[in-house]
């Protein structure tokens, strides 16, 4: 086993008691789902799943997460309507406590019950794609697993048919050796229709992208934790998903854009989009923000495309400073507007601390790990409040 991965589980990862690995078959891939409270939707996702294995030839394991509290009338009882479902399926145990393993065409599903009739400090969506990405890496170790790609995915997404397989292609066509990522490309639901507030909500998200990507960001690429297949030696080097109640894909694909490349690729996935109150923030919530906009007469802005100009022209200049010697640096030329949002967000207090280094790959990378997704998000933020405002979003 890799003396990373095996430190990880040592250390890091969730404590799970595997039983009966003798008894277990040998998968070729894996893929967590989280579930909470989405009883009437979840089977859309396992047969997406079961089409693309089919398609791919391959035998695939899900690790259906079932979590979250039962307090809340609405998710609590589509958590309970599941797991009685669930139970009326007469499963064998699987090798988890309070799991249950289903064996289809293509796919093998263990349900694991992880709810909670109290509150649930900590056991939010980051807390069960760890869970479950952990509990997946231990049957790695066991060579239970033959890949060493972790896919995650939600129960309101549904994969297409080549999933698999185009992620397979990308990366023996040389997708790189370097790559711990792979983020597969997305369509909303009902996108299409620009006016709308989820198609509104996907020209945002895909601006913002398009946006970072123009100004030569690392760290341009969508933030989707149901998009997500990652290596597993990537995974242990970040330590697993932040155990947060939202935002925990864009925390960990900030963190792994650090130690490897993350790239676009594999088969595209659908999201189903759902006004939604599960977590602080994330599509359903942006979605419900927007029509509460609209229902109010209130307008919707899109970032000031300036902003990614000077976000460019900043970077840039972080490059030039960074290929010259601490002991002789060119001045850096940096319009006022911006200067107090470059502070504010520590842009150079990053350069600062990475001239030390001594080659120009370790300041550029040490620039890069210190002034990351969040600082950058936190800089252009800074230029809408203080400096640029919104534009009026135009449906187009």
């Amino acid at each position: 086993m890799n003396p990373r991965i095996a430190d990880y589980l040592a250390k890091y990862a969730e404590p799970h008691t595997l039983h009966s690995l003798s008894s277990l078959p040998v998968w070729d891939e894996a893929v967590v789902l989280p579930c909470y409270g989405e009883n009437l939707i979840l089977d859309r996702a396992l047969d997406s799943l079961e089409r693309a294995a089919a398609q791919s030839g391959l035998r695939v394991f899900i690790l259906v997460l079932i979590n979250g509290n039962n307090i809340s009338r609405k998710y609590g009882d589509e958590n309970r309507a599941l797991l009685a479902r669930v139970a009326q399926l007469e499963l064998s145990p699987g090798p988890l406590e309070k799991s249950y393993l289903q064996s289809r065409q293509s796919i093998d599903v263990l349900f694991v019950d992880r709810t909670l009739d109290g509150e649930t400090p900590n056991q939010g969506v980051g807390w069960a794609r760890k869970y479950g990405s952990d509990c997946v890496l231990r049957l790695m170790a066991a060579e239970k697993i033959r890949s060493l790609w972790i896919s995650t995915t939600d129960a309101d997404a549904q994969v297409d048919s080549d999933y698999f397989e185009r992620r397979s292609l990308a990366l023996s066509a040389g997708l790189g050796s370097k790559v711990g990522v792979i983020v597969h490309p997305f369509i909303h639901e009902g996108a299409e229709d620009k006016s709308s507030p989820i198609g509104m909500y996907d020209a945002w998200l895909r601006y913002y992208e398009n946006g970072l990507r123009s100004a030569g960001s690392p760290y341009a690429f969508p933030t989707i934790g149901s998009l997500l297949t990652f290596h597993a030696d990537t995974y242990a080097s970040v330590r697993g998903f932040p155990q947060k109640d939202a935002a925990e894909d864009f925390y960990f694909l900030s963190k792994a854009a650090k130690v490897s490349q993350v790239a676009i690729g594999g088969g595209s996935v659908r999201l189903a989009c759902r006004p939604s109150s599960r977590v602080p923030f994330g599509t359903g919530v942006g979605v419900k923000k927007i029509e509460d906009k609209l229902e109010q007469g209130l307008g919707f802005g899109l970032y000031h495309p300036q902003t990614f100009s000077w976000l460019r022209l900043a970077l840039e200049q972080a490059a030039h400073r960074l290929a010259h010697s601490p002991q002789d640096p060119p001045p850096l030329e940096i319009p006022e507007e911006i200067k107090t949002p470059l502070a504010q967000s520590g842009f150079f207090r990053a350069i600062e601390e990475a001239s030390f280094r001594k080659t120009v790959k370790d300041r550029v990378r040490t620039f890069h790990s210190s002034w990351d997704a969040f600082q950058t998000l936190k800089f252009v933020h800074l230029v809408r409040d203080q400096v640029l405002g919104e534009i009026p979003y135009q449906a187009s």
